[in-house]
């Protein structure tokens, strides 16, 4: 009995031992002979022979990762000497434009071949073959990255058109890496083509849902295109990722300024102010916002609070709309105490002297010293 389990891990250990030779096996008759014939040329650099030799290896085991190594070290090798050659270089435009484009299909191939060595099936992997696919996968890392700095040479030197060229197909080549997008963004910035730079940042945007950057400037651009409705998705997609961001309610706050919204831009300016009781623009904005909401005695209390800080303490159109706000919302004692400041601030004025006698009527009791004072000052006026 012990014989026999002895006898059976023996032959499962075999087992086991062979599917590792098996997969690091040699290469053997037509593929072997093909594979020497195709270093040979590989190292003569003939390689319109050597590539096809490889594929044919590959072909018959499509497992031998060298083979594709190999042909992605052959396209590499050829963008070597142009790697970092300029337009002077070269005895026309044309003659560079054509090594670029080429330059371009040569990356773009190496970084195939490598990616299909990584990706090949191959049976019982030992650590050199797990070594090797390392070294590969670096290879396929440092392609793409040269072909990133090839576009970033072109856009250095201005030439624009290339470098667009090239990040477009680094894009539609690696659509799940973000950065050719980001310069595609820059270029078109850069150049002033607002519609393209446009596209792409929605492109960030739909492929990073935390992107911030993207969406304040998708905000901006509909904005100022009067396309509230996008500025707004994308501002309001900013507020959900982080909802500290103060300057980005505002934003939004004015959208329900120009589309008179005015309920939710006072609510959502009063948000602003219980985050940021310092926040003037947002007093300024929120008091607007009340005033045509109809909330006259928010209107008036944030319009004083503005009269608080220093830097406005003696704003005239500030005061003005303190008054009004008062007025509107029927609190007659106070319009009559700040247009006594407001006229004050320009005695030339007779709309203050208006608001004092028109709420000195209305005030319980009436004023008539007051009432009279202020009419011989509006004859005066009015003289």
């Amino acid at each position: 009995m012990k014989k026999q389990r002895i006898l059976a891990i023996m032959i499962m250990v075999g087992v086991l031992f062979s599917v590792t030779l098996n997969a690091q096996e040699k290469l053997k008759g037509k593929a072997k002979k093909n594979f020497r014939s195709a270093k040979m040329y590989m190292k003569q650099k003939n390689f319109e022979k050597s590539i096809p030799l490889f594929e044919e290896v590959i072909t018959e085991r499509p497992d031998y990762i060298s083979a594709y190594e190999m042909i992605g070290d052959i396209y590499i090798s050829q963008t070597i000497e142009d790697y970092k050659k300029n337009d002077t270089d070269y005895d026309s435009l044309d003659e560079y434009y054509s090594s670029r484009n080429l330059l371009i299909e040569n990356f773009i191939s190496a970084r195939k071949y490598y990616l299909a060595a990584i990706k090949a099936e191959v049976p019982g992997k030992n650590k050199k073959t797990e070594k090797l696919l390392a070294k590969i996968k670096k290879k396929a890392e440092s392609a793409w990255i040269r072909f990133y700095k090839t576009g970033e040479i072109e856009y250095k030197a201005e030439r624009y058109d290339m470098a667009i060229q090239y990040f477009i197909k680094l894009a539609d080549y690696t659509p799940e890496d973000i950065r050719p997008i980001k310069m595609l963004v820059q270029i078109n910035q850069k150049i002033g083509n607002q519609e393209e730079s446009t596209k792409y940042l929605v492109k960030i945007a739909e492929a990073n849902q935390e992107d911030i950057p993207s969406r304040v400037q998708l905000g901006n651009y509909y904005f100022g295109k009067k396309d509230y409705e996008n500025a707004h998705k994308y501002w309001s997609q900013i507020i959900k990722i982080d909802p500290s961001r103060t300057d980005i309610e505002f934003n939004i706050g004015v959208i329900y300024l120009q589309k008179q919204e005015y309920e939710k831009g006072k609510n959502l300016f009063a948000s602003i102010i219980e985050k940021e009781p310092e926040n003037t623009d947002a007093y300024s904005n929120g008091a607007m916002a009340a005033f045509q909401a109809k909330d006259f005695k928010l209107a008036a209390k944030w319009y004083v609070k503005l009269l608080s800080f220093p830097e406005f303490a003696q704003d005239y159109d500030i005061m003005t709309n303190v008054c009004y706000s008062y007025f509107s919302a029927k609190d007659w004692e106070n319009t009559i105490k700040y247009s006594i400041k407001w006229f004050e601030m320009d005695k030339t004025k007779s709309d203050p002297v208006y608001l004092i006698l028109d709420s000195a009527k209305q005030e319980h009791g009436n004023r008539p010293k007051l009432s009279k004072e202020y009419m011989q000052i509006l004859n005066k006026l009015e003289q």
